[in-house]
């Protein structure tokens, strides 16, 4: 299974878009793009998750299920959520 960073980056690059422009069109910091997408955001919150998936049409769950999949821990309130994997 692709993690977070590989399905975001895929369906950015899908749109032709640059990080710069998901973060435009998303309100997503581009910084917080650049680490989700390299895997260095080891808790991105679900808000922007959601927020990205909105924004390049994809349904929030199927990045959202990748998210959950991921090795690295996941928040949705800033608390640690180990009991996901």
């Amino acid at each position: 299974m692709l993690t977070l960073g590989q399905q975001l980056r895929i369906h950015r690059e899908r749109h032709g878009w640059s990080q710069s422009e998901l973060s435009r069109r998303s309100g997503v910091p581009q910084p917080s793009i650049s680490r989700i997408e390299g895997g260095a955001r080891l808790q991105p919150r679900v808000h922007l998750v959601a927020r990205l998936a909105r924004t390049l049409g994809i349904p929030v769950e199927g990045l959202l299920v990748a998210w959950l999949y991921d090795d690295a821990p996941i928040t949705t309130t800033g608390f640690p959520n180990s009991s996901m994997h």
